[in-house]
């Protein structure tokens, strides 16, 4: 049996040897068992392809023949793949709801919601649109989930009962020392890490030094193992809303974040199911690979936290290079998250906003 072949876009007339492809690659995929994300990445990108190419009409015709396809294997529905941009547009033009705004995550909708949405005015919403919002909590290196708990009540009791967090454990046990205090607050751990570090300065040199010179080359170690198992964590227990990361789970957030929009770019998979990353005391990644693959800033809903005392505000200041459009906010502690009510409040109203209003586009 060949390998599944990549999907062409139809020529002129075409559309009946596109669909006879689709078939084909379909049967070929379940016989070669491919994971699922991958055939939906794959049929995601050939109903792109596809609505590009032909009226609404041919495709409305068509939809019998696409959904009777042996995907069904897969638990796929063709009619509730994600939305492009551009069908979403075509399906507010056809509402008549020019006036309407887009849901800002139209991805995550699909054609029969979001033409329920523009006929209603935008009064009804999915089930999934309002319930409560769901966020990923990526701890520090050398702490747990449990810690992170601890430093978020402050954000917890602002965000309300309307927000359900989930702490994630990482993947590494902690090979170094651990913080006295927290052993006498949270007892002998375990404490954990998201991917081992290593570096080719001298080693009298200060941390925080070696971070700001860019002559000394980082490399994570097994930082890919850390990724996949965080996307494991998400596909098991999401979608999730936001990702929040403190301090190395932040450069865990950023790097999970650019790598699933590079895989998605390239055909390769899906992109990120989250919307928002909430990021507390961060860093931009310094492992020379992530570095190389950084250069352009993501186009990617962010908020950025600073302590202006915190020993890595310096170089934390890198981080809002690495995203076009950041919101950031400072308060004057440290390594830490914030204590001030008014600062918890501001900045729980805002993601707030960001992640659940629609807003005109």
């Amino acid at each position: 049996m060949p390998r599944p072949r990549a999907l062409s876009t139809p020529a002129a007339g075409g559309v009946a040897v596109f669909i006879a492809a689709l078939l084909a690659f379909v049967e070929v995929a379940q016989s070669w068992h491919l994971p699922s994300q991958v055939v939906v990445s794959r049929l995601s990108a050939a109903r792109d392809i596809y609505c590009s190419s032909v009226t609404h009409q041919t495709l409305s015709a068509t939809t019998s023949r696409l959904t009777a396809l042996p995907a069904a294997a897969f638990h796929l529905d063709i009619r509730a793949m994600p939305l492009t941009r551009e069908r979403a547009l075509e399906i507010r033009d056809e509402c008549f709801a020019d006036d309407v705004p887009l849901p800002p995550d139209t991805c995550r909708w699909d054609a029969e919601e979001l033409e329920q949405y523009l006929c209603t005015g935008g009064e009804w919403l999915p089930a999934w649109r309002t319930a409560p919002m769901k966020v990923l909590c990526l701890h520090g290196g050398g702490v747990n989930s449990k810690v992170m708990e601890y430093q978020t009540g402050n954000l917890r009791r602002a965000l309300g009962d309307k927000t359900h967090f989930e702490y994630l454990n990482g993947p590494r046990e902690w090979a170094d020392p651990v913080d006295p205090r927290l052993l006498r607050f949270f007892g002998d751990g375990p404490y954990f890490g998201w991917y081992g570090v290593s570096d080719d300065a001298d080693p009298s040199r200060a941390h925080t030094d070696k971070l700001l010179d860019e002559t000394i080359t980082f490399t994570y170690e097994q930082v890919e193992e850390g990724l996949d198992y965080v996307e494991a964590k998400i596909q098991a227990s999401g979608p999730f809303d936001a990702i929040m990361g403190f301090s190395q789970g932040s450069i865990v957030a950023t790097m999970l974040t650019a790598r699933a929009m590079a895989r998605h770019t390239a055909g390769d998979g899906p992109g990120p199911t989250w919307r928002h990353v909430l990021l507390f005391s961060g860093m931009p990644p310094r492992d020379s690979g992530y570095m190389r693959r950084l250069k352009e800033p993501l186009a990617f809903p962010c908020t950025l936290v600073f302590g202006r005392r915190d020993e890595f505000f310096d170089y934390g200041q890198r981080l809002r290079n690495l995203y076009s459009a950041p919101t950031v906010f400072e308060h004057a502690e440290g390594h830490k998250f914030p204590s001030d009510p008014q600062i918890n409040e501001a900045i729980a109203a805002h993601v707030h906003h960001q992640v659940r209003a629609i807003t005109p586009q």
